[in-house]
């Protein structure tokens, strides 16, 4: 059987190879994503590059995704797609996955459907939602979800952003997405081989549900300490199929997920430390 060592691929999924365009009426002849229409930023002003966040948008996602808000509006919707090309050292017999060719695919990879943004401003209640349609499975499917409830208090005298969040990915929550929900490759082939095995905590993205709460303590003005923790459930069978995800993890009882983060700034710079886990 000929082997396919050394495999490398070419990802066409950005720049002009990704559309983001509002679902709605004509507009400007450029894509503003849901997040920027409705803080009136350009996409430069939370993201450094794709998907790690600039202070400002830390900020946005930590205050629950209501900066610029009030309620729902058309606006707060978008959708995207990504098209792929795939070229592998190696023909693969048979073909990278059914009803494809052994190499050099063209497929589009999949069109996600978004809202992003405030659901109630005064309440603190804002999110970002995700459902997908794969090119390559055909099929529908519950993808990235993250609901925040978000409030400014004091502890000890510090200012502090505190809030709940439920959401369907340990991780996706992170204010620096820099940890395995947004994590490198951020975007990739989808009919590449690919290893069976995988972390526990990548592979129950989209297969769980879950509540947490989370707080940022600012201890000084240029030092801010993170914390949150989470709790989540598998989905039930007939729900995981019904969101599209197939049989839900086989996990019983609940899996506790903690994340803790300290944030160093100055000038205009700033340096996090932190870890995470399922326990």
């Amino acid at each position: 059987m000929k082997t396919w060592s050394h495999p490398y691929s070419w990802r066409l999924a950005a720049a002009g190879m990704v559309a983001a365009a509002w679902l709605a009426a004509p507009h400007a002849a450029y894509a503003i994503p849901a997040f920027a229409a409705q803080t009136g930023e350009p996409c430069s002003a939370c993201h450094i590059g794709f998907p790690q966040l600039t202070p400002y948008g830390r900020d946005f996602k930590l205050e629950g995704y209501i900066a610029g808000g009030t309620f729902p509006k058309w606006k707060n919707f978008a959708i995207a797609s990504q098209i792929g090309f795939t070229q592998l050292h190696d023909k693969i017999p048979g073909g990278l996955r059914p009803g494809f060719k052994s190499n050099d695919v063209v497929v589009p990879q999949q069109t996600s459907l978004f809202y992003g943004g405030a659901l109630d401003a005064q309440l603190g209640l804002g999110a970002f939602i995700q459902a997908t349609y794969s090119g390559v499975s055909k099929s529908v499917h519950w993808d990235g979800m993250d609901i925040r409830f978000a409030h400014p208090a004091t502890l000890f005298g510090k200012p502090l952003f505190f809030g709940l969040t439920f959401n369907n990915a340990p991780t996706i929550t992170d204010l620096w997405n820099t940890i395995p929900a947004w994590g490198f490759p951020y975007i990739h082939s989808n009919v590449q081989p690919e290893p069976v095995a995988d972390d526990q905590i990548d592979a129950l993205g989209g297969e769980v549900y879950g509540i947490g709460t989370y707080g940022a303590l600012n201890i000084t003005p240029s030092d801010m300490l993170y914390t949150e923790a989470d709790l989540y459930k598998s989905l039930p069978n007939h729900l995981s199929y019904a969101l599209g995800v197939g049989p839900a993890p086989r996990v019983n009882g609940v899996i506790p997920y903690v994340r803790l983060a300290f944030q160093h700034t100055w000038a205009n710079n700033s340096f996090e430390v932190g870890s995470y886990a399922l326990i």
